[in-house]
């Protein structure tokens, strides 16, 4: 990328003037230049951003100054924007396999160091997103963003028109919330995810035809909570044999994600009829479990119920006529 610096100071120590600019060319994300003017009175500044595609993003800031210096706790910003394509920024996104959509939006914040408030909104057309290994991806046709005032909250963001569909298949999905930026300081949200007639598919090993899912994302005291109801119908597993006399093989180098570590699980999954197959067995299974723990420590509670199935043991076949698997913490 390319980097470049200009300022001028002039006037008198009674009466400065600051005029400053700046310029940043990155490759994969376009370029921003930035411009500033001080004054004795009052600052004034604007940043562009325009992306490699020609979309262009402008924030606008000002507040007023005591002999040059700005009273930052009166600063107030207006961020614009037509219209930015989301796919230039698919590479910054490694999780995604698919993203594609434009946001626009017209936000404006004052007040920001000491009691932040916000206006305005953002909206989001045509958004189709998939993740990595995972089919099929999902569209959201629009959604906005309001920001604004709530009893209680410093600032309030509400979350509508979410609604999309899955790209294959007649599933679909509804997502709505809110986030509030509390008076004495931390925060409250409820995001909420409904999805009915969901199909999944990760690689080869996991296959869902139907998927219905409530799930909530809310604070508690000890961190973020994933709780709700979720229910599969028919799925498929194809189960990988371990080679207890292969050297084991370390997993690959991961960051670890602070908010994954926080986040705690209470899940209730309802299985119907899930068949896990291997080269040596398969089984049809149903039953509830509870998923509970982080995402990085999961545990499990419940049981499942062997309906009917299959195994190969010393080269003879035996067929289940009944069974349990018990679910307890890390360990079936």
């Amino acid at each position: 990328g390319e980097l470049s610096l200009q300022a001028n100071l002039t006037g008198t120590f009674e009466a400065l003037a600051l005029d400053a600019s700046a310029r940043v060319a990155l490759d994969l994300l376009g370029e921003v230049s930035a411009r500033a003017f001080g004054r004795p009175r009052a600052w004034n500044g604007s940043v562009t951003w325009v992306t490699p595609v020609e979309d262009s993003l402008l924030v606008t800031a000002t507040a007023p100054a005591i002999n040059i210096w700005p009273k930052w706790d009166e600063l107030t910003m207006r961020a614009r924007s037509e219209g930015i394509e989301l796919l230039p920024l698919l590479d910054q996104v490694p999780q995604l396999e698919t993203l594609i959509g434009t946001v626009r939006l017209d936000v404006t914040a004052d007040s920001l160091s000491t009691n932040p408030r916000f206006a305005g909104q953002v909206e989001v057309e045509d958004l189709q997103l998939a993740l990595l290994d995972v089919k099929p991806g999902y569209s959201f046709p629009a959604g906005r963003i309001e920001f604004g005032a709530e009893e209680g909250a410093r600032a309030h963001a509400e979350l509508s028109g979410f609604t999309g569909r899955t790209m294959n298949g007649d599933g679909t999905l509804q997502l709505s919330g809110f986030f509030d930026l509390l008076p004495e300081g931390g925060t409250d949200y409820r995001l909420a995810l409904s999805g009915q007639d969901i199909p999944y598919a990760y690689e080869d090993v996991f296959e869902a035809p139907d998927i219905d899912m409530e799930l909530v994302l809310r604070p508690e005291e000890r961190g973020p909570l994933l709780e709700g109801d979720v229910t599969l119908s028919l799925p498929k597993a194809d189960v990988q044999l371990v080679d207890l006399t292969a050297p084991p093989v370390p997993p690959p180098p991961t960051v670890p994600n602070v908010w994954l570590e926080n986040t705690h699980l209470n899940v209730y999954v309802d299985i119907d009829g899930l068949e896990s197959r291997s080269e040596l067995s398969n089984i049809t299974l149903e039953g509830q479990a509870r998923v509970y723990g982080t995402f990085y420590q999961p545990r499990f509670q419940g049981e499942l119920e062997i309906v009917d199935g299959q195994v190969i043991i010393l080269n003879r076949a035996f067929d289940f006529t009944r069974g349990r698997i018990i679910l307890d913490r890390l360990v079936p």
